[in-house]
C-alpha cells in the first residue's frame, strides 16, 4: 500500500531577522524593532509591494522605528534592507 501526501512542499531556507515586526497583520502602523545586539546599527530600507513597486523608503536608526501602513492597501508588502545589506527582506500583512 503507496500512502502520498497531497500537499506540495518547498523546502525554505529560514533566516534571521535584524528585527522583530508587530503588530502582525497590522492595520494603522508597523513597528519595527531590532533585536538587541544590533540596535546601534543604522539601515537604510524600502516598502515594496508584492510586485516589487517602491512604496516608501526610511532610514531605520535607533531601538525602534514606526512606519504609518494606514494608506495601504490589504496585502503582503515587504521590509528590504538597501542593496548591500547583510540583512534579509522581511515581510508584513496589511488587513483593513
Amino acid at each position: 500500500f503507496l500512502q502520498t501526501d497531497p500537499t506540495a512542499s518547498i523546502n525554505e531556507i529560514t533566516t534571521i531577522s535584524p528585527f522583530d515586526i508587530y503588530p502582525v497583520p497590522a492595520s494603522n502602523e508597523v513597528v519595527l524593532q531590532w533585536k538587541d545586539q544590533l540596535r546601534h546599527l543604522a539601515t537604510n530600507y524600502t516598502i515594496k509591494d508584492m510586485y516589487g513597486r517602491t512604496l516608501s523608503s526610511h532610514t531605520f536608526t535607533g531601538k525602534e522605528t514606526k512606519i504609518d501602513v494606514s494608506n495601504y492597501a490589504s496585502g503582503i508588502y515587504f521590509i528590504c534592507p538597501e542593496h548591500n545589506s547583510r540583512f534579509p527582506a522581511s515581510r508584513f500583512i496589511v488587513i483593513h
